[in-house]
């Protein structure tokens, strides 16, 4: 096996920009089926889905020229300082991204009928990330040699889903009338989450800064998106009784498309680096999947439906609770009017 893998010679840029472009799009692929599983009420139809998703990916070019004027106008640069680069990453990375994600979902609600219940706002955000996504995964994944796969498939693009949801979520609460004063509250949202996408990129954005803020930032960010959409799709105008997630099933769905994107990575990187290329990528990228997917798949599988229920938006009091799964035991209903149905033969 050795032999024959370091044997193979280089097939070049292209064959990179084309295997770099088919994992972005089997991660962004993969995120999308984990949405439509939520979206179990009312299935969005990918006939919708799957022009939004293209269009959204050609917004993402929009970045380079508002970015160019941004900088421009304001003169701030990335300096090493970290004050300086504070204001970039808020305003210039965080305020450009977030600005061309939303931008399709606001061109969506004011054009279509397709968000016809409060979980598909958050829906079509997160597809307009994911489009985001494809586009810089490609390119990160191309001049990584695919070595930032994991990164890419369980961070990047999952804190991307987030950021615009901070956005979509409040669109929704608007929608539903639970949200008043919208004209401040929504550019609020928005400044929000050019803060949080800001503060991610932040500590990556110099050598010698602690990371480990970026990590603890994104296992507690993870928290308040499970509870976003559960909200939401306990919301739903086509709630159905007798409908049920199932947790387990999903879980193991998160498990298998990742593990299955990523030993498709392992492979193409040891056809085209030999397999000593190949070992470092699993022993790098195996440690980090292990450990985030561990947290995702129980994490984002953790689900309680309860017709109308919406939880307060909270972390954990306790900050090492961040980095342990959110597994759901059950919703606490205390004070709050319930109604059990029997099923149609009385089971």
């Amino acid at each position: 096996y050795s032999g024959v893998l370091d044997g193979v010679a280089d097939p070049g840029p292209t064959a990179l920009f084309v295997a770099s472009a088919g994992i972005s799009l089997a991660i962004s692929f993969y995120w999308y089926r984990y949405l439509a599983w939520l979206d179990t009420y009312e299935p969005e139809r990918r006939r919708q889905v799957i022009p939004f998703f293209l269009l959204c990916s050609a917004f993402t070019f929009a970045v380079w020229p508002l970015t160019a004027w941004l900088t421009s106008a304001t003169g701030l640069r990335l300096t090493g300082h970290l004050w300086d680069d504070w204001w970039y990453a808020f305003l210039v990375i965080g305020g450009v991204e977030e600005l061309v994600k939303i931008a399709p979902v606001l061109l969506l609600l004011r054009f279509t009928r397709w968000a016809n219940e409060p979980f598909d706002i958050l829906f079509y955000g997160c597809v307009s990330a994911l489009g985001f996504a494809f586009v810089e995964n490609t390119l990160y994944l191309e001049n990584t040699g695919l070595h930032a796969m994991a990164g890419r498939a369980l961070m990047a693009s999952v804190s991307h889903m987030f950021d615009t949801s901070v956005i979509c979520y409040g669109l929704a609460m608007v929608r539903l009338g639970r949200l008043r004063d919208a004209w401040w509250r929504l550019p609020a949202l928005f400044l929000l989450a050019a803060a949080a996408h800001g503060f991610y990129d932040l500590w990556l954005l110099a050598p010698g800064r602690p990371e480990l803020l970026t990590i603890l930032f994104y296992f507690g960010t993870m928290h308040l998106w499970v509870i976003m959409k559960n909200n939401l799709i306990n919301l739903s105008p086509h709630y159905r009784a007798d409908v049920r997630l199932g947790n387990t099933a999903g879980r193991y769905r998160i498990l298998n498309g990742l593990i299955a994107i990523f030993m498709v990575t392992y492979l193409l990187v040891a056809a085209r680096q030999g397999v000593d290329a190949s070992e470092d990528f699993l022993r790098h990228g195996g440690l980090y999947m292990c450990a985030t997917l561990s947290f995702i798949s129980i994490s984002f599988s953790s689900y309680s439906v309860v017709r109308g229920y919406v939880a307060r938006l909270r972390l954990p009091l306790n900050p090492v609770e961040w980095v342990l799964p959110r597994m759901q035991w059950g919703t606490d209903l205390a004070g709050r009017r319930i109604r059990l149905s029997a099923g149609p033969r009385g089971r």
